[in-house]
Formats: C-alpha cells, sequence, structure tokens
C-alpha cells in the first residue's frame, strides 16, 4: 500500500505536465510546485518519443489504482500522434503544437526523438493482452516502412538503418 500510495501521489503531480485541453504533456515537471512548461528552445515542438513513451506506466498506475485518470492523460498523448500521422508508420521525430499537434519536418529516425514511440507501439499492444490491435497494426506498417525506406546496404555489404 505504501509504494501504491507513492505512486499514486507522483502520478497526481505528472498530470500537471497536461495544460488545460492540450494532448501532449510539457516536458518539464515541477512537481513540487505541481507544475510544468514546455522547454522554451523547442518553441512549439514536441519530440514524438518524448510524448509517446508514457504510456505503459500511466496505464500501469490506472490499473493498480482503479483510477483510469493516468491512462486517459497518457491516451490523449498517443492518439493525437496516432491522429496527425493517420496513413503512415514513420511519423516525423517532431510534432509541432500541443492541441491537435501536426508532423513537423521530415526528420525520422529510430534513434533519439524516435525511437521510444516505435518501442511503446509493440509494448502497448503486449501490455493490453494483445487486445488493441491498432498499436500492432501501426508497430507493423512502422517496421514495413523502415524496411523500405531506412535499412540500406554499406558499400562493404553491412546493413544498417539510416536517418
Amino acid at each position: 500500500p505504501l509504494f501504491l500510495r507513492r505512486a499514486r501521489e507522483l502520478g497526481d503531480r505528472l498530470i500537471s505536465a497536461w495544460p488545460a485541453d492540450a494532448d501532449l504533456p510539457n516536458a518539464q515537471v515541477d512537481i513540487a510546485a505541481n507544475a510544468s512548461s514546455h522547454i522554451a528552445w523547442r518553441g512549439k515542438s514536441f519530440s514524438t518519443a518524448e510524448v509517446g513513451s508514457c504510456q505503459l506506466e500511466f496505464r500501469y498506475l490506472s490499473h493498480h489504482t482503479g483510477d483510469p485518470t493516468y491512462a486517459i492523460f497518457a491516451d490523449r498523448a498517443f492518439n493525437a500522434i496516432l491522429a496527425a500521422t493517420p496513413d503512415k508508420g514513420l511519423v516525423s521525430a517532431n510534432l509541432m503544437g500541443n492541441r491537435k499537434p501536426v508532423e513537423q519536418g521530415s526528420i525520422i529516425t529510430m534513434g533519439a526523438h524516435g525511437d521510444s514511440y516505435y518501442e511503446y507501439l509493440i509494448k502497448q499492444y503486449l501490455q493490453t493482452s494483445q487486445t488493441e490491435g491498432k498499436y500492432l497494426d501501426k508497430w507493423k506498417l512502422a517496421m514495413d516502412e523502415m524496411m523500405q525506406r531506412l535499412v540500406k546496404r554499406s558499400l562493404d555489404g553491412y546493413l544498417y538503418v539510416a536517418k
């Protein structure tokens, strides 16, 4: 009960990352002040990996507390990414705007600012006992597109994943 109580307290404070009516959470949270802010140098840009990688923990907290609030906030962020990229597997490493975001730029990466998003697609499918097929479908689409667009062969024959 102690750790679950502390997890709930932390979850309640981390929810402050979402400004009112925002789909995407801010990156900086002051848990003591129960306040958040967006990283100033990013402007209105958000890292796809950052906003697409809190779902497992928040959903797990909802499961154990019986309070759906945490999952609702996390799903709001992930669903915003899915809505911004409905027919695409590979998505831009950055999104613009925290309400109904759109892709920003054309950088697609399996490295920084992109990797966790793809990882969380398959993990969410598994976490839901394979009941939410939209995550598996999007992950498969991303992996197919990765193989087509990003997997290259070097002059000496080695395979690598390009940016």
